[in-house]
C-alpha cells in the first residue's frame, strides 16, 4: 500500500491514534487523507472518535455532519451519533437514539448500552431489570439469580452483579483476550474504584487501546475528581472530560 495514498494515510493516522497515542499526528494525517481523496466511512470514523476522546465534542459533531454530507446513504452515521451521545454524557438523548440503532446490535450489547444510560440517570429499577436479564444471558443458575433478587439494597445488587460478571470475564479470558478496561468498567459500576483503578493501571502497562476511551466512558464519570483517575488520564495524554452542551 502506498503510504501517501488516501488509504495509506488513513492507516498511518489510525496507527498514530491507537498504537502511538499521538493525537496531533493522527489528526493531521486524517485531514491529509481526505484532502487526497479519501472517502467512505473510514475517511471520517476514527477521526470523529479522535475528537471525542479528547472531549472536543463540537469538532466531533462537525465532522459527523461533514461525513453525512459526503456519504449521505451510509447507515454507519446513526451508530456514530449514538456513540457520541453516550461519550458526551447525554443519556436522555442516547436512549432516544437507541431506538434507531437497536437492529444493528444483539441483545447483550443493547442491554449494556442501556445500562450505561440508566446508570448515568441513577434509575435503580432499570438497572435491576438489566442486571437480572444479563445474568440470564450470561448463564447464571436459577440459584444465583434468586440470590441476586434476595439482596436488599441497590448497592448490594450492583456489587453482586459486578462480581459475577468479573468472574465470567475471567472464564472468557482462558480462551480469548479480554481487555482489563472491561474488567475495570464492571468494578466501577459496582462501586469499587480502587479495584477499577488497579485494572486501568494494568491496561496502561499493556498500552491497551481501550485506554483511549476511558475518559468518556459513563462508568467512570463518577470518579473524574479521583486522583487516580486524573493520573490515568494524564498518562494517556487526554484532557479531562467535561460534560458539554448536547449537540443536535
Amino acid at each position: 500500500m502506498n503510504p501517501l495514498s488516501p488509504d495509506g494515510l488513513i492507516l498511518k493516522a489510525s496507527l498514530a491514534m491507537y498504537f502511538d497515542w499521538d493525537f496531533v499526528t493522527a489528526d493531521r494525517l486524517f485531514q491529509e487523507a481526505r484532502e487526497h481523496g479519501a472517502s467512505g466511512p473510514d475517511a471520517y470514523l476514527n477521526h470523529i472518535y479522535l475528537q471525542a476522546i479528547q472531549t472536543k465534542f463540537n469538532a466531533a459533531w462537525d465532522l459527523l455532519a461533514k461525513a453525512k454530507e459526503a456519504e449521505p446513504f451510509l447507515k454507519d452515521w446513526e451508530m456514530v451519533a449514538f456513540n457520541l451521545t453516550m461519550f458526551e454524557g447525554n443519556p436522555e438523548r442516547g436512549l432516544e437514539l437507541l431506538k434507531s440503532v437497536r437492529t444493528q446490535m444483539n441483545e447483550e450489547t443493547i442491554l449494556l448500552r442501556e445500562y450505561a444510560f440508566y446508570f448515568a440517570l441513577d434509575q435503580e429499577l432499570e438497572l435491576d431489570r438489566i442486571e437480572e436479564r444479563l445474568l440470564q444471558v450470561y448463564g447464571a443458575s436459577d440459584t444465583q439469580i434468586q440470590a441476586y433478587r434476595n439482596l436488599h439494597t441497590p448497592a448490594e445488587r450492583r456489587s453482586a452483579f459486578g462480581t459475577y460478571l468479573s468472574e465470567k470475564m475471567q472464564e472468557w479470558q482462558k480462551s480469548q483476550y479480554v481487555s482489563p478496561v472491561q474488567f475495570a468498567i464492571m468494578q466501577a459500576y459496582a462501586g469499587r474504584p480502587d479495584q477499577a483503578f488497579d485494572l486501568l493501571d494494568e491496561a496502561l502497562r499493556r498500552r491497551d487501546a481501550q485506554c483511549l476511551f476511558v475518559n468518556v466512558m459513563p462508568a467512570f464519570r463518577p470518579y473524574h475528581e479521583h486522583a487516580r483517575f486524573q493520573q490515568f488520564v494524564s498518562a494517556v495524554g487526554l484532557n479531562m472530560h467535561q460534560v458539554m452542551e448536547p449537540q443536535n
